[in-house]
């Protein structure tokens, strides 16, 4: 491992809410690092120690944090985005010779959550099989900062919408998104472990729950109404979205507790600091 004053890291989706505040904090913690950004989407600017590139071009020595991905698309996008270019990335950063290789994940990677699953786990199995020094991340659903998806986008219509519908029988574990980011800076920054950690919210609530607990931090007066997910099956991207919501997950993040020292806010304390916002 690098010291401190000359870790370099090679980091893409930092045009996303994961993706900037990853490099906010790491600008913050480790002010001498160099931190390359790979272009993608929305315009990146460089500054300071932090520079943008077009290309796969990680270098020696380098910590790689992989957060690119695409979440609601269609399978063809999936696989592009999610499971050919972690494929290229680790192509480039075996030429390279990196340090590390940290893979951003979701608690929803396997064919069972649907194209998106499927993509997801895919790209985990690349980078395992790799030869590369590396650590996974699995991510339970996320909320806060800048996002308008997932769990934030819930937030929003409960704040706007006096009737909220949910699907039964689906859960979540509410995860602020200053916890992931603390957590895989924190697996950065350690030596590789060639492990898997699950990163989720402190406690499993049902989609019920979860509405009615975001109408109560918010003050909201709200009608929850239970929808049968068949409703959104003919619609492809949803039903894609409905499997991830329908299949359990393992949200045990003992391991990350333990190895990590990783203690997640409760689903009110992170909703609390989004009001602030």
């Amino acid at each position: 491992m690098n010291s401190e004053s000359a870790r370099s890291f090679f980091i893409t989706g930092a045009s996303g809410f994961l993706g900037a505040s990853i490099v906010s904090v790491i600008s913050k913690e480790l002010p001498n690092a160099r931190i390359t950004l790979l272009q993608h989407r929305r315009p990146l600017s460089a500054r300071g120690h932090v520079r943008v590139v077009s290309d796969l071009t990680p270098k020696r020595g380098d910590i790689v944090i992989h957060a690119a991905a695409a979440t609601h698309a269609r399978p063809e996008v999936y696989i592009q985005s999610n499971t050919a270019l972690t494929a290229n990335l680790i192509r480039a950063s075996q030429s390279a010779g990196i340090a590390h290789f940290v893979y951003i994940s979701t608690l929803s990677a396997g064919p069972e959550f649907g194209s998106y699953g499927a993509s997801k786990a895919e790209a985990e199995k690349i980078v395992k099989e790799s030869g590369i020094p590396y650590t996974i991340i699995q991510l339970s659903e996320m909320y806060g900062g800048t996002s308008n998806e997932g769990l934030s986008k819930l937030i929003a219509l409960v704040r706007r919408f006096p009737i909220i519908p949910y699907i039964p029988h689906t859960v979540f574990a509410p995860l602020y998104v200053d916890d992931a980011t603390q957590a895989i800076v924190r697996v950065a920054t350690l030596p590789p472990t060639d492990k898997t950690y699950t990163i989720a919210g402190s406690e499993v609530l049902s989609f019920r729950d979860t509405v009615e607990t975001i109408a109560s931090v918010f003050g909201k007066r709200i009608l929850s109404v239970p929808i049968p997910s068949v409703f959104l099956f003919p619609f492809a991207t949803a039903s894609d979205q409905v499997k991830r919501l329908k299949h359990r997950k393992n949200y045990d993040y003992s391991r990350a507790r333990e190895e990590l020292s990783f203690r997640p806010r409760s689903f009110r304390k992170g909703l609390h600091n989004v009001c602030d916002m």
